[in-house]
């Protein structure tokens, strides 16, 4: 995997993603019943997702201390 410098960054904040029909379907369904947006639910478990392997990542950093 290829590390990329922070400075080297530059977002926009806006991407394009491809999604399998049946993936689509099932999370549109999911923002349904939570009352909220597709892009709020995707940005919602992107979130949840990033922190946990930030989490994760700080265990093994301290398991190897």
């Amino acid at each position: 995997m290829t590390k990329v410098n922070d400075s080297d960054l530059e977002t926009r904040g806006r991407i394009t993603l491809r999604l399998p029909k049946k993936l689509h379907e099932r999370l549109t369904i999911a923002a349904e019943q939570q009352g909220v947006s597709l892009n709020t639910l995707i940005i919602s478990f992107v979130s949840e997702s990033l922190g946990r392997l930030e989490g994760v990542k700080q265990l093994e950093a301290r398991a190897n201390d």
